[in-house]
């Protein structure tokens, strides 16, 4: 994943499927993929790693945790009427929609439109299976239509953009001459709310179902903040969401491990894998929150494209699961218990779909 010797390619629309108007109105989606620092390389994607990487330093982060405590707070708050909590649906994925459009920069009252927009626009990944159809191409365009309008309103009037936001720390650049395109600016707030929202959501789904699983590791959670942070960071190397990176295509002929590269091959690293090696990680099969940290967790991948948001995915996952082992809660693991799977839109990613909690006495 270091090698600079492999890039992350941005693949064509597949040629053989859909119809040609089908892949002309979807082209404006894939044409903005090369405006996100995934995709770009060299001079280009230094720049837009640094015009985007303000809001998502560890110091960054670490302001945001307040806010992130309170809105997941006011979720588990919302379920104690029922007596039960299911971690994904009901506190998950409302905090990460709520967080991420806060940190991307999104105007309250704009949010729930956003939302729905920039997941829209993930189903795009059907495209040439059978649940396309006309109706959800024209849900798509329209959503990215839709969010490229909002982001030039966002822009041309940036009262109501949360201070501290990637949106809000793009518009100071450019009022000293700097700062990334309208055209970026719209890209990067699609994709780094939903790349937010996705992949960490298996991730507190994960961390919560060991957290509550063994009393004992639940009760020095509580006792102890930093306990709660290693059970986080064994969940990152245990149940590794990524199951692996995004793909990668050699440059040049590279030897890696012994193994020789050809030039334009692909390649994939199987990050579950390497998190259970047993050569670096002793029973690397054992869920242990107390094994000693041997450098940065893989999944978040290293490199040039580590992932810009790891502080954030990090802090989230430890305010939810902190708030989630509040005593006055008193919430405990209900069945049935979670199954761990790939998750079908998106298989690299894998986790629990689903972790049951009750609430209350």
């Amino acid at each position: 994943m270091r090698s600079s010797a492999l890039e992350v390619p941005l693949l064509p629309l597949p040629g053989g499927l859909g119809t040609a108007a089908d892949r002309t109105a979807l082209e404006p989606l894939w044409e903005q993929a090369r405006r996100i620092p995934l995709y770009t390389s060299g001079r280009a994607h230094r720049r837009l790693r640094h015009e985007l990487r303000d809001a998502f330093t560890r110091e960054s982060v670490d302001a945001w945790r307040p806010s992130i405590r309170k809105v997941a707070d006011a979720s588990v708050t919302d379920c104690l009427p029922a007596g039960r909590a299911e971690v994904v649906a009901d506190i998950g994925k409302p905090v990460l929609r709520e967080v991420m459009a806060e940190v991307v920069g999104i105007p309250p009252d704009a949010r729930a439109e956003f939302g729905h927009w920039a997941h829209a626009t993930v189903r795009a990944g059907a495209f040439g299976s059978p649940q396309w159809s006309d109706a959800l191409l024209a849900e798509v365009t329209g959503a990215v239509t839709s969010i490229d309008r909002l982001i030039g309103e966002v822009v041309a009037d940036a009262r109501a953009v949360p201070a501290g936001s990637v949106l809000a720390r793009a518009l100071e650049r450019r009022r000293h001459g700097e700062g990334i395109s309208d055209q970026e600016i719209s890209a990067n707030a699609r994709a780094l709310y939903t790349a937010g929202v996705y992949t960490t959501t298996y991730l507190i789904a994960a961390a919560a179902y060991f957290l509550f699983r063994d009393s004992t590791v639940l009760e020095q959670a509580r006792q102890d903040r930093r306990g709660l942070a290693k059970v986080v960071r064994e969940t990152l190397r245990f149940a590794c969401p990524a199951v692996e990176t995004a793909l990668r295509r050699a440059t040049r002929d590279v030897v890696i491990n012994g193994e020789t590269i050809r030039r334009g091959q692909f390649v994939r690293t199987v990050l579950l894998r390497a998190s259970r090696d047993p050569s670096r990680f002793p029973e690397p099969d054992v869920f242990n929150h107390e094994r000693p940290r041997q450098g940065r967790e893989l999944v978040f991948g290293a490199g040039p494209h580590i992932c810009l948001g790891n502080h954030l995915a990090t802090a989230v996952t430890e305010e939810i699961c902190g708030v989630l082992a509040a005593p006055e809660y008193n919430a405990r693991l209900a069945e049935p218990h979670p199954v761990f799977r790939r998750r079908p839109a998106v298989p690299v990613m894998w986790g629990p779909e689903w972790v049951h909690l009750e609430l209350g006495p």
